[in-house]
Formats: structure tokens, C-alpha cells, sequence
């Protein structure tokens, strides 16, 4: 199994410099935050953690196949190694990322999961891959990124 960042290392690193001003992933996330926009990110991932635990596992599997399989194309991933050098840019494990797919998809056949008795620290982390594998970091790197600059 591949050992990943720790979270707070992940949030440390930098995700842009505008000038001599470097944001780290802690200030990306930070307005999101604060405009209740990361909220959606954190319902997702609570709610895949929900649904994951409620959801036999054999049910999952040809639709988590499927799954993948679309993502990895709509980016373009298209071999396994690929995809793994792309997860590890991000600070992902592949396992991370598999889970992650098994909670999308159980979040989608389960829409009556309602989250709870998540643990905190397993919710930030699966918020971080939702962000990273839905675009929503890269989107508010990048509008972070244009309120620096003016």
C-alpha cells in the first residue's frame, strides 16, 4: 500500500504564486470556506462515507468498473500509470482514490444516505480527493489565484 501525505501536509504545499505571494492549498480552501461554497464538497464526501457503509459491497463493483472508467477518460488517463502519476500530483493513493469512486457510486444508487457519526478527521480527507477529483479545488486555486492578481 503507498503511503500518502498526511492531510495538513497536503493543505501545506503550494498551490500557486502570484508574484512573490505563494498560496498553499490552506488558502485555496480557506474563501471556500467562508462563502460556504466548500459545504457542497464536504456534503458529497459525507455523504459517499454514508453510503458506503450501507451498501453491500458486491452491488458496488460493476458500477464502480464503470464508473472509473468514465472518469479517467473525461481527463484523458489513459492508462493505469496515468492515472496513478495524476493521483500523486495531488497527494492520492490509488486505494484513496478507489475508495473515493466506491463512495460516488454508492452516494448515486443511495440518495437516502443521510451522513452521520462520521469521523472529522476521515471526512476532511475524503473532502480533499472529492475536491481534487471533481475540479472543485482547481476551480477555487484558480479564483483565488485571479483575486491575487488585481
Amino acid at each position: 500500500m503507498n503511503r500518502s501525505p498526511t492531510l495538513e501536509g497536503l493543505l501545506a504545499r503550494p498551490a500557486f504564486a502570484v508574484d512573490t505571494r505563494v498560496a498553499t492549498w490552506a488558502d485555496v480552501i480557506s474563501p471556500t470556506r467562508a462563502s460556504r461554497e466548500w459545504d457542497a464538497t464536504e456534503a458529497a464526501a459525507a455523504a459517499g462515507l454514508s453510503a458506503v457503509a450501507a451498501t453491500a459491497a458486491a452491488d458496488l463493483d460493476a458500477a464502480v468498473t464503470a464508473h472509473v472508467t468514465r472518469w479517467r477518460r473525461a481527463r484523458r488517463l489513459l492508462s493505469a500509470d496515468d492515472t496513478v502519476a495524476f493521483l500523486s500530483r495531488w497527494g492520492i493513493t490509488e486505494e484513496q482514490w478507489l475508495a473515493h469512486m466506491r463512495r460516488q457510486v454508492a452516494a448515486e444508487l443511495s440518495a437516502k444516505a443521510r451522513p452521520s457519526g462520521i469521523d472529522p478527521g476521515e471526512l476532511a480527507q475524503a473532502a480533499w480527493i472529492e475536491g481534487v477529483t471533481t475540479g472543485a479545488l482547481e476551480r477555487a486555486a484558480r479564483q483565488l489565484a485571479e483575486s491575487m492578481a488585481v
